[in-house]
């Protein structure tokens, strides 16, 4: 993972140093504070190790004259740790002592007491590295609605993750992995695919998240978001990375399970933009749609797992049940299967009913993507009017997409009358 991790420590340095031995055998890249000077200020050091972490560890001994050794060097590095990190991120494990010992400021501290009697160095390390990595994995789950919500925070967070790390490596994967769709609402996917790009880092769940996600940026382009048939030799080289069973499991397993789901929905796309094309045979283009139609079956049977895993996704889930069965709809098109077609936009529709007016009450300021919300769910009305039989159902959709219409006909004509305004505007300055 090569999560860096900051040790801070008083008068016990080669306990430091165990300690950030024992936790490079989790695969973190434990940095031990002070250390040779590289700089020609030693609190200048310190802020660059620090800046370069995204947590820490901080170790207060209870030396045999009584002295817990909380020198100024150490609380220095203390204070800046609790103002830049999140208490989660903070790990103060107290050796051989009562945290009825701390000062009165810290005394509110989260901390874990270590017993040293009759223990070796290395054992005491051994339990504190285990201690914080059991802590570091059981992290608090991830708002996806909200890290939709604050797109631009997160682009930041992810821009600037080489130089001013604000979350671990694991963290910033969820971040990319859930900022796909928000990328396309605001139209950042330069900006985003420039950012990911840039990331250094030897964490096999980021590099894979990292992968996937500039597969899926290409696989818009090459089909002008998703406007456009795959040619063969584009979809060849796709299927060279959404086509894997890379086992990540062992690293994180929700990330692991988001992961299959994404990879097999693009699968299933490739599959479909492929087939839609005029390089197959008709026997060949059946075969792929086919496959596209299991694929985002696939993906729909990851995505109720999740569900039952993790019941607190149950909205933002519905944001990709409402795109696997909308996809699943354009394959029973091009299989002229009209009554599959029929219960997959049904599906669409309500799915992307319940996002819309989910996300609008959470978020009712958020006009980008309420808008491109909206106009995902009335786009799948109009698909539906088309399969239904009743009459009066037919016009009370006619009716709401109408109303809808309208009134992005009042925006525009409002917007265009301030365009031409600051045309004028322009223009009268320009003379003068």
């Amino acid at each position: 993972m090569n999560e860096k991790i900051f040790i801070a420590w008083g008068g016990n340095q080669h306990l430091a140093n165990e300690v950030s031995a024992e936790i490079s055998k989790y695969g973190y890249d434990g940095i031990v504070g002070g250390g040779t000077i590289v700089n020609m200020h030693i609190g200048a050091q310190v802020f660059t190790q620090i800046n370069k972490s995204t947590s820490a560890i901080i170790l207060v001994q209870n030396f045999a004259d009584g002295d817990y050794n909380l020198s100024d060097n150490l609380m220095f590095e203390w204070g800046y740790i609790v103002a830049k990190f999140a208490p989660n991120r903070v790990h103060v494990f107290l050796i051989g002592m009562s945290a009825k010992n701390l000062p009165s400021d810290l005394a509110g501290s989260w901390a874990r007491e270590i017993e040293i009697k009759d223990r070796s160095m290395q054992d005491v390390a051994k339990e504190i590295a285990d201690i914080f990595h059991q802590n570091d994995s059981n992290q608090e789950r991830m708002d996806k609605l909200a890290v939709v919500h604050n797109h631009s925070r997160i682009l930041e967070i992810i821009s600037e993750h080489n130089t001013k790390p604000q979350c671990t490596d694991t963290m910033l994967a969820y971040y990319i992995l859930h900022s796909i769709e928000s990328t396309y609402y605001h139209m950042d996917e330069d900006i985003f695919n420039k950012s990911i790009e840039r990331i250094e880092t030897n964490s096999a769940l980021l590099l894979s998240v990292i992968q996937m996600v500039r597969a899926n940026i290409q696989l818009f382009k090459f089909t002008e978001n998703l406007q456009k048939p795959l040619k063969f030799e584009d979809f060849y080289e796709l299927t060279l990375y959404f086509d894997n069973d890379n086992d990540l499991s062992a690293y994180d397993k929700e990330l692991d399970v988001w992961l299959r789901m994404f990879n097999t929905d693009r699968m299933g796309l490739c599959y479909y933009f492929v087939a839609i094309g005029d390089e197959l045979s008709a026997e060949e283009k059946t075969d792929y749609l086919n496959k596209s139609v299991d694929c985002h079956y696939k993906a729909l049977e990851i995505l109720s797992q999740i569900c039952q895993d993790n019941s607190g996704d149950r909205n933002y889930l519905s944001l990709y049940e409402g795109y696997y069965y909308n996809d699943l709809f354009r394959c029973y098109i091009e299989l002229n299967d009209d009554e599959n077609a029929k219960k997959c936009i049904d599906k669409a529709v309500d799915a992307r009913k319940h996002m819309f007016l989910t996300y609008k009450q959470l978020f009712p300021q958020d006009e980008v993507i309420v808008g491109r919300l909206s106009l995902e769910y009335y786009l799948a009305l109009t698909e539906q009017m088309k399969y239904s039989d009743n009459i009066m159902e037919k016009k009370a959709i006619y009716r709401t997409i109408d109303s809808y219409l309208n009134k992005l006909e009042e925006e525009a004509t409002k917007q265009h009358s301030l365009i031409n305004r600051l045309k004028s505007s322009i223009d009268s300055n320009i003379k003068k």
